[in-house]
């Protein structure tokens, strides 16, 4: 307390606590603290139950497509019209868990599936080949090879045994080929195939494919022929296998059309091109290749070669054209000259990149026999718009011919 003295012009200056405001002052700032942490968490309860929602919902749409997949596959695949045509026996997913001892010794992979070495009636083996893609393309694939290998019967294709079509579970039973891949054979033995061998698996191949492309009710384009895809039984005769990306003809088609399928470097041009038309021309372009690797013992691309030596079709015709086919040759290997250029010559035919200046499987045959004469190869003729001639020089009856 102080008094003001009117006559003086002095100023004086009071410090004053001002404790006495502080309670009040913390009171309002810890109610807004208060406040604002309660909508806090009311904001993040509200994003935490919100998200949940969405997860659940998501899950529970991403099942329920998955199981009305299940159901229209399970529809298709046990409806009637896919096995009255055929005669195979249906396994019980449970009896393929026991022949294989629950898929206990894989003897192969692809992409498309594994493949699980199995017994059945006592000691049958067996190859049961499970799909492990995604559920359309493994359906799809499935029900291929269903309907392509079920209804064909051939000394040089892979017999179909029977399949397994339960829930989600698909698989193939096939007889079992004790000595493996050609592909394995060729690149992986420790001891090459002789000649004499060499010769005779392609010679079974060339049948294989006759018969898929003009002796079988239902001309076939197989799509993925390479070694691999060939097989070899216990007494070492090539069968052709794997059916999963074939295409089927009808009785009046000779093309098809079709999105790019197969393993890369064996694909014929065309299944580049934009419209992706196909005939059965396709499988001689693949089987040229592979018949160059057979007759060279040897990769088409080998990229630990020299450079004018990596690609084997290319490498295989600059010594053709040279006249150096001995170049192609392991110098620890005795074959037949003769019948060495006539291969070669075969090979190159088949990978013409223009489709009507590669044979037919029949012609292949034929000159593989001896038949005909193998005309002079140039790739001079890629520059010709006229398809192969076998003309009356080489044969008296060139109508013999198929397409």
């Amino acid at each position: 307390m102080g008094k003001k003295n009117s006559t003086s012009q002095n100023k004086a200056l009071i410090k004053v606590r001002v404790s006495g405001f502080s309670k009040g002052g913390d009171e309002v700032i810890n109610k807004t603290i208060k406040k604002i942490g309660k909508e806090f968490v009311i904001v993040v309860i509200v994003l935490i139950a919100f998200s949940l929602i969405i997860f659940f919902s998501t899950l529970y749409f991403v099942l329920a497509h998955q199981m009305w997949s299940y159901k229209i596959i399970s529809r298709q695949v046990s409806s009637p019209d896919v096995f009255e045509e055929i005669k195979l026996r249906s396994f019980s997913y449970e009896q393929i868990v026991l022949a294989s001892e629950n898929f206990k010794e894989e003897i192969g992979r692809g992409g498309s599936g594994r493949v699980y070495k199995g017994c059945i009636n006592g000691g049958k083996e067996i190859a049961v080949k499970k799909l492990i893609k995604i559920v359309e393309e493994g359906e799809s694939e499935f029900r291929n090879e269903m309907k392509i290998i079920g209804r064909i019967h051939h000394k040089n294709l892979v017999d179909l045994v029977g399949f397994c079509s339960e829930g989600s579970n698909r698989l193939l039973v096939y007889e079992f080929m004790r000595n493996g891949s050609l592909g394995n054979l060729l690149f992986r033995a420790e001891q090459r195939l002789s000649w004499s061998e060499r010769r005779r698996i392609a010679l079974e191949i060339m049948e294989g494919l006759h018969y898929l492309h003009d002796e079988c009710e239902t001309r076939i384009i197989h799509c993925d022929i390479k070694p691999h895809n060939i097989l070899m039984d216990e007494s070492w005769k090539a069968k052709i296998s794997d059916f999963g990306l074939s295409k089927l003809l009808k009785t009046d088609q000779t093309r098809t059309y079709t999105v790019l399928r197969g393993t890369r470097g064996y694909t014929a041009p065309e299944l580049h091109s934009r419209n992706n038309r196909i005939t059965v021309k396709a499988d001689v372009y693949s089987f040229g290749v592979m018949l160059l690797e057979i007759v060279c013992c040897r990769k088409n691309v080998d990229e630990s070669l020299r450079d004018d030596e990596i690609v084997l079709i290319d490498w295989a015709h600059q010594c053709y054209e040279a006249g150096e086919l001995q170049n192609l040759v392991s110098d620890q290997e005795d074959v037949n000259m003769e019948e060495f250029e006539n291969l070669v010559k075969i090979g190159l035919w088949c990978v013409e990149c223009e489709l009507n200046l590669r044979p037919t499987m029949k012609q292949v045959i034929w000159m593989m026999e001896g038949i005909v004469v193998i005309p002079h190869y140039t790739r001079q003729l890629l520059m010709l718009n006229h398809p192969l001639d076998f003309s009356a020089q080489y044969i008296s009856d060139s109508s013999m011919y198929p397409r």
